[in-house]
């Protein structure tokens, strides 16, 4: 039975998870759990939901606060579509989602009524009526498939990002773009095909959600979840540094999404400025795993070919330069300290004015671990804090903090020093 799973009330209201291809999913504050949600309320794995193929089926996992069917204390239930379920501080509800051929690129779903209307019905430019339910439907702004274009929020090398509201839902959206033509070819899209599926999967506070992907109107199209906020990146630009708090929470909340990517299996392999968004609330998301790769034995051909370099410069480590295929979570334990170190000093490690934008001057300082100490910069950033970028951005990917997790456990312990220092 394809499920989906939808907060209706609570902390984390309004996200929903597709669990279509899951046999089972466990909620849970921990890492390893299938929805990992920031809730004090819930234990690290609270409970687990196991589908087949007429049932749903809610476990209890011997949590601390229960879960309640009801308003009812349960450890074993049988769900149906549109049941609720109480989970920590949240309200759930479980979704069938049978599988419907989506409208074709020349067709969108009408916002009033739901059915299908060819784009041919109008000619964009003044409201017409629906053929279906007769009420306007047409009002002259762009559609890709079933979503209404409401603005563009950014640029990628592949196309347009959009603030988009799902006409299906009413949701507001985010929607990046690929034009399927020119020098866009097969490997390309399987990537993004195989690397979204994978996000898809990466349900934690810190992650950006990819809801779902598909074509429409001559592009490949990932649907994911907006964020009010702006890229940390943009935020360095504003205030020129991150003062030395912030930074570490910023770098321990991309920590935390790290650690639930490594636990699926997952690299970034692209952990930047530019893919971190901070949102007005503080929260912190990272995005864009289109150059991820799965480090688990798998099935599936491998998208990156062996000597291919990816990842962006400034932020990637020796090992990915001469090889992107063979790394592992140290290489995002990298990429992470470099943008600590452009938070606290104003500018990423190896760049060079001298340079003039051209990247081989770069490279070799990184393949020489060749960067100006941080207290050069920022002389407050000394001590244990200095000692812990410097050894998150070691050359050899041998001595620096061997995952993810291990970089969070010190994070967490400067942070805790700092506070109580202060």
């Amino acid at each position: 039975m394809p499920v989906s799973l939808s907060i209706i009330r609570g902390k984390h209201e309004g996200l929903t998870f597709d669990l279509r291809g899951e046999s089972r999913a466990v909620i849970g504050r921990a890492p390893q759990a299938t929805i990992t949600l920031d809730d004090t309320l819930l234990s690290r794995k609270h409970c687990r939901i196991e589908f087949t193929e007429d049932a749903v089926l809610l476990i209890d996992l011997n949590s601390t606060n229960g879960t309640y069917v009801n308003k009812k204390r349960v450890e074993t239930e049988e769900m149906s579509p549109k049941d609720f379920f109480q989970a920590g501080s949240n309200l759930f509800q479980i979704q069938s989602t049978p599988r419907q051929a989506p409208p074709s690129e020349h067709s969108y779903l009408c916002p009033r009524c739901r059915k299908e209307i060819t784009l041919e019905d109008s000619d964009g430019s003044e409201e017409k009526a629906c053929p279906h339910c007769g009420r306007p439907a047409f009002p002259g702004k762009e559609v890709i498939g079933i979503y209404e274009v409401l603005e563009i929020i950014g640029k990628g090398s592949t196309g347009l990002v959009y603030k988009v509201k799902d006409l299906k839902t009413d949701r507001t959206l985010a929607l990046k773009t690929v034009r399927l033509e020119g020098e866009i070819d097969a490997k390309t899209i399987s990537r993004y095909l195989r690397v979204s599926h994978t996000e898809g999967r990466l349900f934690h506070p810190n992650i950006v959600q990819v809801h779902r992907t598909g074509k429409a109107n001559g592009f490949f199209t990932i649907a994911m979840e907006y964020v009010e906020g702006i890229t940390l990146y943009q935020k360095i630009c504003e205030e020129e540094r991150i003062e030395l708090k912030e930074a570490l929470s910023i770098t321990k909340q991309v920590a935390n999404a790290l650690v639930h990517a490594s636990e699926k299996g997952v690299v970034h392999r692209d952990v930047k400025p530019e893919n971190i968004l901070v949102a007005h609330d503080l929260t912190v998301k990272l995005m864009d795993f289109s150059i991820a790769k799965r480090f688990r034995p798998q099935v599936e051909a491998p998208v990156t070919l062996a000597g291919e370099g990816l990842g962006t410069i400034y932020y990637v480590p020796p090992e990915q330069i001469y090889n992107a295929a063979n790394v592992d979570g140290r290489a995002d334990v990298y990429a992470l300290g470099c943008t600590l170190y452009h938070m606290v000093t104003g500018r990423p490690p190896f760049k060079d004015s001298k340079d003039r934008g051209r990247k081989k001057g770069a490279l070799i300082r990184i393949l020489a671990g060749d960067y100006r100490p941080i207290v050069d910069y920022a002389p407050a950033v000394e001590g244990p804090v200095a000692d812990m970028i410097s050894k998150a951005m070691a050359r050899e990917a041998d001595r620096r903090f061997q995952s993810p997790s291990e970089f969070l456990e010190e994070l967490e312990f400067l942070s805790d020093d700092s506070e109580s220092s202060a």
